[in-house]
């Protein structure tokens, strides 16, 4: 996942989790995931790859985004948080990428003030997003930054599996070269205002020797499948496609933990490539 409730509280979430985020995120597969978002976008935009501009909004440390480079998109990325956008423009400089970051949030990326034919959430980012006028906030600024026949393909936590499935307590190890990390989370929620309130407790160490320990608290919003549907209808979205996280072509069955929405900005819509 990619926030407590303001937005300045939420660019100070993840100051420090940006120094572990890499390492706690060695075994996602982000080139299988990009292939993904890749086969959704063939499905709905006509136009050659390298004509296709892509915005990946909270993009963290820019792993998508360098496979979105690699697969022949114009690509620019932006996060909330600065330390992220720091990682992320290195990566880019180091493999010679010429991908723009941009320092800003869900709720201030119509600062941006380009047109993109395709925008991207991906890692459920959108659930940080724990009220109505945050969601709203961040669909008109997608629609402003939208092309005419431009798509927004998200990711989100679904409130059916959420309840049934989430864990209480959870921990999780991780290693990348001489770092280690040892992550425990305790998640509560909030059946009546659909939120979890996620304390993540990091332990960081090299070589077997602790280095750093610190916390964070994640507060996240998850929706029911008709519910976000039905957001976006109010907004003026045409859906065009939704499915299972990784499913291009799946069925929803209502179980699932993430589903993806492909919509479409208000007054254009297309049919899909199959």
């Amino acid at each position: 996942m990619r926030g407590i409730n303001s937005h300045s509280n939420k660019s100070n979430t993840f100051l420090r989790y940006a120094k572990v985020y890499d390492v706690l995120n060695a075994d996602k597969d982000y080139k299988k995931e990009s292939i993904y978002i890749d086969s959704l976008i063939n499905k709905f935009i006509e136009k050659p790859k390298n004509e296709i501009r892509i915005l990946d909004l909270a993009c963290g440390t820019g792993k998508h985004a360098l496979e979105f480079y690699d697969l022949g998109y114009i690509v620019e990325g932006s996060d909330i948080s600065k330390e992220m956008i720091d990682v992320a423009t290195i990566k880019a400089k180091e493999k010679k990428k010429k991908i723009q970051y941009y320092n800003v949030s869900f709720q201030t990326c119509d600062l941006i003030g380009k047109k993109y034919d395709v925008i991207v959430a991906m890692f459920g980012a959108i659930d940080y997003l724990v009220n109505l006028d945050e969601l709203n906030n961040t669909f008109n600024n997608i629609r402003e930054l939208l092309t005419i026949s431009g798509i927004f393909i998200f990711d989100f936590w679904n409130g059916n599996a959420v309840i049934k499935n989430f864990s209480k307590e959870r921990k999780k190890e991780a290693k990348l070269e001489e770092i280690k990390v040892v992550r425990t989370s305790n998640t509560s929620l909030d059946l009546v205002k659909q939120r979890a309130l996620v304390k993540f407790n990091f332990d960081l160490s090299r070589r077997g020797r602790k280095i750093e320990t610190f916390t964070e608290e994640h507060l996240i919003r998850y929706y029911f499948i008709q519910e976000m549907h039905d957001l976006l209808l109010l907004k003026g979205f045409s859906i065009l496609h939704k499915c299972p996280f990784l499913e291009p072509e799946g069925e929803l069955l209502g179980t699932e933990w993430n589903v993806s929405f492909v919509v479409q900005a208000p007054s254009h819509t297309i049919a899909a490539k199959y």
